[in-house]
């Protein structure tokens, strides 16, 4: 299973557990191995339980505010982790692989902005729709209108 799901709990009104490796939402369990990040609202009450397992299974919780911004993260601290590894492998990487890698995180960027202005109706007349940029992202940019 991928890691690389984002939980977004924004908006969510209740409590949020561990139990047996997953988080428990009103009953539903979200395996803590699939997901890479979890965004925890102002209204979302967590148990004591939760940043130690999230730690444990290397997912990053971010605190937000009201409008959604991030106030505060919670980062795994060991050399183990797929943050830890995918920074050594960043580190490594030769001249012309660096400059690839970082236009393909350009690339990924411009197409979300450009869906975000879509499902936003905020495209405007002769702009490039975001399916005309190539490559497939490595990881999705969560971005909000203002």
């Amino acid at each position: 299973m991928a890691a690389w799901q984002v939980l977004d709990l924004l908006n969510y009104e209740g409590k949020v557990r561990t139990e047996r490796g997953a988080f428990s939402i009103d009953g539903r369990r979200i395996p803590l191995e699939s997901l890479s990040t979890a965004l925890i609202g102002p209204k979302c009450s967590i148990s004591s339980g939760v940043p130690h397992h999230a730690a444990k299974y290397d997912v990053v919780v971010l605190f937000c505010d009201w409008k959604g911004e991030p106030l505060s993260a919670l980062l795994p601290w060991s050399d183990n982790t797929r943050t830890g590894a995918r920074m050594q492998a960043q580190a490594t990487l030769s001249e012309p692989r660096r400059k690839n890698a970082w236009m393909r995180v350009i690339k990924a960027k411009i197409t979300s902005q450009g869906r975000t202005l879509e499902m936003a109706g905020k495209r405007r007349e002769g702009q490039v729709p975001c399916s005309g940029v190539t490559g497939s992202p490595s990881c999705w940019v969560i971005m909000r209108l203002r």
